[in-house]
């Protein structure tokens, strides 16, 4: 089980409050004992403004004992459309389409077929991809005459849900 403590270095200036305008404030963290890529020997990782780095930990860092465990980055979904998922519905399964146009046209009444909006469903998928490691998605949302903006604005609510742990 890990623990979180506060480092108490105070010989070095936190960095926790920074960030760019707009964006949610990076914390300093130091994760002890930990073997990154599963190395031998475990060591500490030093996090200051959401980057791996040497030196002490600043004072004020949180600290989370990995007791020996392996350290590994967090992933990124390159490509995913939670607005089209399912999730936590009952499974759909697609037919084969023998044009564009027959695909989309099987895409408008899945959409229209869901009890539950976009952004419930959207924000189920991801959530969950976060319970897996996930901290990054490039999220795409189809906006068509079938649909209008409800993909997008479905995926921008599960975006804002999330902000404190994924960025899309």
């Amino acid at each position: 089980m890990t623990s979180r403590t506060s480092a108490a270095d105070p010989s070095t200036a936190s960095t926790s409050a920074r960030a760019d305008a707009g964006t949610r404030p990076l914390r300093d963290v130091v994760f002890r004992n930990v073997r990154p890529f599963g190395a031998r020997e475990p060591v500490d990782l030093v996090v200051v403004d959401g980057r791996i780095g040497e030196g002490a930990a600043p004072a004020g860092a949180d600290v989370i004992d990995g007791d020996g465990r392996i350290a590994l980055p967090s992933l990124v979904d390159a490509h995913i459309h939670p607005d089209k998922t399912t999730w936590g519905g009952e499974w759909v399964s697609r037919k084969p389409a023998g044009s564009i146009a027959e695909l989309a046209e099987q895409d408008a009444e899945l959409f229209r077929s869901q009890r539950r909006p976009v952004g419930e469903r959207a924000y189920g998928l991801m959530a969950h991809a976060v319970t897996r490691g996930t901290r990054a998605m490039r999220a795409h949302a189809d906006v068509a005459p079938a649909y209008g903006l409800a993909c997008v604005e479905g995926l921008a609510e599960a975006r804002e849900r999330l902000k404190h742990a994924l960025d899309v």
